[in-house]
């Protein structure tokens, strides 16, 4: 938060409140099981989340199921946090033909 840093605390106030409505955004697609993964827009938002939990992923790995891929990262409890990452990776995807 470079507003904290810099001293502007009304502005830091106003970017913890939209970063903090992010995560609930995201945390409204999904409760991160397999079954109901998160969906995320960036890849960012994965680690966003994971940092607001205190998590840290021990693993990583890309999972495709039903034509779909999924980020799953795995946690040292033996934890696993699922994301959709449809949209990014069809970015990817795009970007790779061109």
């Amino acid at each position: 938060m470079a507003a904290s840093r810099m001293g502007d605390e009304t502005t830091a106030k106003m970017e913890g409140m939209i970063a903090l409505g992010c995560l609930r955004g995201i945390e409204a697609t999904g409760d991160g099981t397999r079954e109901q993964p998160f969906v995320v827009c960036y890849t960012a938002d994965e680690y966003d989340l994971m940092m607001s939990k205190d998590k840290e992923a021990k693993g990583q790995m890309l999972v495709d199921e039903g034509g779909k891929p999924y980020d799953v990262m795995r946690f040292e409890d033996g934890s696993e946090m699922w994301f959709d990452i449809s949209r990014p990776y069809s970015v990817m995807q795009r970007r790779k033909e061109t």
